[in-house]
């Protein structure tokens, strides 16, 4: 039986997108997304909670992110957890837990030059307007490229 693995956040950027090339033609993009809910506890009390997630972007969302994205910005994103283990050395790991970005939409500009607005994002046959940017095909990245434990992030 297949299974389900789909994630959908609507949060603000923490910091500016930090994007690193792979080769000339392939970059990745890694984004820190806060998501914030407000609650009443048992005291009666409004309490807020953020969460911080790790989101990477390939390819064109890359492109996009490193042109148009910076911290504040409020997106909206659609992907996949993707989870893998960093070696540390003296045979210690880490497991680290990633968003995988299919989609990503600009929502608001926050603290950014009004002059660079983003222009409408049609790809891969979204015809739609206002849909942003549509997936990534992330399961067809180039052979010649080292599978995620080799990629420096």
């Amino acid at each position: 039986m297949a299974g389900v693995n789909k994630v959908i956040l609507l949060g603000n950027l923490g910091q500016n997108p930090d994007t690193r090339y792979v080769s000339a033609d392939l970059s990745f993009s890694r984004l820190s997304l806060a998501t914030t809910e407000v609650m009443t506890n048992l005291k009666g009390e409004r309490v807020t909670e953020t969460e911080w997630h790790s989101v990477v972007l390939w390819r064109h969302l890359s492109r996009f992110a490193e042109q148009y994205l910076r911290q504040g910005d409020t997106v909206y994103v659609e992907g996949r957890l993707k989870t893998r283990y960093i070696e540390l050395g003296e045979g210690s790991r880490r497991k680290v837990t990633e968003v995988i970005a299919e989609r990503i939409d600009l929502l608001a500009h926050h603290d950014a030059p009004k002059n660079k607005e983003p222009e409408a994002n049609k790809a891969d046959g979204d015809d739609a307007p206002g849909s942003g940017l549509p997936g990534v095909d992330i399961e067809n990245i180039p052979a010649d490229i080292p599978g995620s434990d080799g990629l420096p992030f």
